[in-house]
């Protein structure tokens, strides 16, 4: 029994061949056929043989669609027409509505190509810079290292506040220390603050008043001195801060010195060694007015110890440093 040719078929007037798009005529020495150019039919009824099965092919239907253009060839080419009419309006439209699915295949029809010619004409440079490269990991930055801030004293600055009679304990610097205490009181009787030793001794008092007081005294001048505590003796309410003797207000002697009561001063910018320092001062007040001036070497210098109202001229020596003032109202000093 002879194999049947599943890619060749009789149609009733030629032979046909699959060529794996469609059946095309098989060359004219090709084309008697079996038995008188009439084969036998086949099982479906029709004498020509089916398409060859191929996944996917529907061979009935594709056989009525073709016999039925060959005999309508007007109607099937413009039924042609308007089919590849409507395809290229879908095409354009998925261009449009989804360019990069359009890139895609572009790029994969080039892939293809390339991978065509690579196998062709063997692996290039071209074919390797195409390749991917792993994208690298971000490197972070090193931690900056801050240094560490340089330590700073902390300003020299102790409150003390109370009612009456009290004994104000010191500790560390505040023994030592030349220092500046502002004191006020709010009663009307005696406010008596005198420095304590580490016995218990009273020293010669900084402040002593009657009734209500605003001042600011130094405390420990001289390089012997240490006050263990302060024995305050008051009837009302009163309060006293401790703060470095830096921190005294300056004068430079280009303007008038105006205060009142007891205060101190840092006055080395007002004096030069080369020449006399001459100033005026004034009081006006009825207790006493004494000016005692600090210098760097000559030490302690009283310029003014007076009661009552004031006018008149003093030196200053040509080292001073520390103004001390005691008053009980207002006060000036100009230099000449």
């Amino acid at each position: 029994m002879t194999q049947e040719d599943p890619f060749r078929r009789w149609d009733g007037q030629r032979w046909m061949r699959w060529d794996g798009r469609g059946w095309v005529p098989e060359a004219w020495e090709q084309q008697p056929g079996p038995a008188g150019l009439t084969p036998p039919p086949y099982a479906n009824g029709q004498s020509s043989r089916p398409a060859p099965s191929v996944p996917g092919w529907v061979p009935d239907r594709l056989g009525a669609v073709w016999s039925w253009a060959t005999r309508n060839k007007k109607a099937a080419i413009i039924g042609a027409s308007v089919c590849v009419f409507l395809v290229m309006g879908a095409i354009g439209s998925a261009t449009h509505s989804t360019p990069a699915a359009t890139t895609q295949s572009v790029d994969a029809d080039s892939s293809l190509r390339g991978a065509e010619n690579t196998e062709s004409a063997g692996p290039t440079a071209t074919s390797e810079s195409t390749a991917p490269q792993p994208t690298p990991a971000p490197v972070r930055p090193a931690p900056t290292t801050r240094p560490a801030p340089t330590p700073t004293k902390a300003p020299l600055r102790v409150k003390f506040s109370g009612k009456g009679d009290k004994i104000l304990r010191l500790k560390g610097e505040l023994q030592t220390a030349p220092v500046i205490v502002s004191f006020t009181h709010h009663g009307s009787a005696n406010f008596i603050v005198s420095p304590l030793d580490a016995t218990g001794t009273e020293g010669s008092a900084l402040v002593n008043v009657i009734g209500s007081y605003s001042g600011v005294v130094p405390m420990n001048l001289a390089d012997d001195d240490e006050t263990a505590g302060l024995k305050i003796e008051a009837d009302g309410r009163w309060t006293a801060t401790i703060r470095a003797l830096s921190d005294a207000p300056r004068w430079d002697g280009a303007k008038t010195l105006s205060a009142r009561g007891d205060q101190v001063f840092i006055i080395a910018d007002a004096v030069d060694s080369t020449t006399m320092n001459s100033v005026t001062l004034t009081h006006r007040g009825s207790a006493n007015f004494i000016v005692d001036v600090y210098g760097k070497d000559s030490g302690d210098t009283n310029i003014v110890n007076e009661i009552g109202h004031y006018s008149g001229q003093q030196v200053l020596p040509t080292d001073a440093a520390l103004l001390v003032v005691q008053a009980d109202g207002p006060w000036t000093m100009t230099k000449d």
